[in-house]
């Protein structure tokens, strides 16, 4: 399985302080440096270098820019006294950051230096904090220390998406073998690509999982589905890469059918393997079963016919959207069932911020997310979200 230190070597991180930011309490573009700053370049010399910035905002857009870092002593020309460290930037990128504001820097792999800024309000710092397991309170000096190796699962990947680094599973023997079966039995069938029901099956049946825990199985099964993906992925793509294209226009259809094609799976494969789940606890449903006008919710408890005779009670109605991702698409929820004035949203998105999970409960929304991604979740967002396991039995209560 792939592990943290194939993305970071070492990363140093820190809360801004009101100095740090040009234009708040100073006109100077630097922060102060200590130890931990001087073990992370790894040198007690004058360094500079090049950075990426990338500010992850509110709204879920990141700005992002080149820029380049001086790390120095401001005292180096004055021998009879104690170095003072300055991590110095050009440019008035960290402008956008406001005190609080996690700053991580992190050595790529090779080499490379990316600076990712966190507003304190995001939910991704919390979700970055969990990635590079740091100190539950991260000060206003620098920590530094060297990446763990450590395996990057199904939500550590979700992490790093949400970053933007994208980390391919890893695949092994079983998953190589299940992958070229089920392409060739789509090929059969006159398909180019395997559909996501013979996908989500094929992952079911390399990992059986415990319907007792459906929190832990639906995890399972999508990480094993994503390995499938890209194993077929791979077995599709090769030999058209080696083929070689005609016009730079080829290569790009093809390029965006292939990311079109990674947005969209997840999605689709979430709605396929919570199916299976519910059935393995016997709950009645029903999928896409049209409510008012051309509302689909993906899932009606206990089904359609009952959604429709007037005579059943609401309070015994429940219904739930899966999208692998929230964002701004929850709001497509509202309108989904307007018998069942409470909706319920599973999502696999980490971190999403407390205020938009506050916006989503006073709209009547509730989070479900799988216990996994809970802990990129703040305590008090946790407090207000299911697991799946709840939400089963929410259902079954009903």
């Amino acid at each position: 399985m792939p592990d943290l230190r194939s993305l970071f070597t070492r990363i140093a991180w820190k809360r801004l302080a009101p100095v740090d930011i040009a234009g708040l309490c100073s006109n100077q573009h630097e922060i102060n440096g200590d130890r931990s700053l001087r073990k992370f370049f790894g040198t007690s010399a004058r360094t500079e270098t090049a950075v990426e910035w990338r500010y992850f905002r509110l709204s879920g857009e990141v700005d992002t820019e080149l820029g380049e870092l001086t790390f120095y002593d401001a005292r180096e020309s004055q021998q009879h006294r104690s170095a003072e460290w300055r991590l110095y930037y050009k440019g008035d990128f960290v402008t956008r950051a406001e005190p609080g504001d996690l700053l991580i820097l992190a050595k790529a792999d090779g080499g490379s230096l990316h600076a990712l800024l966190f507003p304190s309000a995001s939910g991704l710092d919390q979700a970055a904090s969990v990635l590079f397991d740091l100190p539950s309170e991260s000060g206003s000096l620098f920590g530094s220390k060297e990446v763990a190796d450590r395996a990057l699962g199904f939500v550590e990947r979700r992490i790093s998406e949400e970053l933007g680094f994208e980390v391919e599973p890893e695949i092994d023997a079983a998953v190589e073998q299940r992958a070229k079966q089920i392409l060739m039995a789509a090929n059969a069938a006159g398909l180019n690509f395997p559909s996501t029901e013979a996908m989500a099956l094929a992952a079911r049946e390399l990992d059986a999982g415990d319907p007792s825990e459906p929190d832990k199985t639906l995890v399972a099964w999508l990480d094993r589905e994503e390995q499938l993906f890209y194993a077929v992925e791979r077995e599709v793509l090769v030999p058209v890469i080696s083929r070689g294209f005609a016009d730079p226009d080829e290569f790009l259809t093809l390029a965006k059918s292939v990311t079109n094609r990674r947005k969209s799976r997840m999605g689709r494969s979430l709605e396929k393997h919570l199916a299976a789940i519910f059935r393995a606890h016997k709950l009645r449903f029903s999928e896409q079963t049209v409510t008012e006008g051309k509302n689909k919710p993906d899932f009606l408890f206990p089904g359609g016919s009952e959604y429709h005779d007037l005579t059943f009670a609401p309070g015994r109605l429940a219904v739930l959207a899966a999208k692998s991702t929230a964002k701004d698409r929850w709001r497509q929820v509202l309108t989904e069932a307007e018998r069942v004035p409470s909706k319920h949203l599973i999502t696999l998105e980490p971190a999403i911020s407390a205020d938009q999970t506050t916006e989503m409960r006073i709209h009547g929304v509730q989070l479900v997310i799988p216990l996994a991604l809970h802990s990129t979740y703040s305590e008090n967002q946790q407090s207000e979200i299911l697991t799946l396991s709840e939400f089963i039995e929410y259902v079954r209560a009903l």
